[in-house]
């Protein structure tokens, strides 16, 4: 058992197997993932989403339904191991969505701990909203927004001003900058 790099045809078997487990989403390919393989067999991945802060995102844990539980169970502690050299070399924390128990206690064995908060997400399709759809909770159309009004509704807010007509081809009236904020 090893782990292996991320490579395309790596990738792609990891895609298959989450795509025989019948997920309710489309993992997102990472440039970064922990494969853990058996000869030519993918064991278990999971995709490694890096971020601006402090944190690396672990996410979409997938095993092989066709491996013995054994080498599950060895593949997710390999891959937790590797999980947390990768978080000491590049600075940052780990954070782990998890539902299984099995895998929490793996994650245990190697530091991880619950923090007593709950991870909320939701999928892509429900950040697919457009500014004429109907509120659910009145029923009544979202109004669009001057630009001169904070975005937030929020007195204490920043208004934006819209980029100059030089900024894009057609003008969609993208936001440049907030007003009153620092110059980077």
């Amino acid at each position: 058992m090893r782990l292996v790099s991320a490579t395309e045809e790596w990738v792609r078997k990891y895609l298959e197997l989450a795509q025989d487990r019948n997920l309710p989403f489309t993992i997102w390919p990472s440039r970064m993932a922990l494969l853990v393989a058996e000869g030519k067999d993918l064991v278990a991945g999971v995709m490694v989403y890096d971020s601006t802060g402090p944190f690396l995102f672990f996410e979409h844990l997938v095993t092989n339904e066709t491996a013995s539980y054994r080498i599950r169970h060895r593949a997710v502690s390999l891959m937790a191991g590797e999980m947390m050299n990768m978080c000491r070399l590049m600075g940052k924390v780990p954070q782990v969505a998890v539902k299984h128990r099995g895998v929490m206690k793996i994650l245990e064995r190697v530091g991880l701990r619950m923090p007593g908060a709950f991870m909320m997400t939701c999928g892509f399709n429900q950040l697919e909203k457009n500014d004429y759809e109907i509120n659910d909770r009145n029923r009544s159309p979202r109004p669009i927004l001057d630009a001169s009004e904070p975005a937030c509704g929020c007195q204490g807010a920043a208004a934006t001003e819209r980029a100059t007509r030089g900024d894009t081809e057609e003008y969609p009236g993208i936001y440049a900058s907030v007003l009153g904020g620092a110059a980077v």
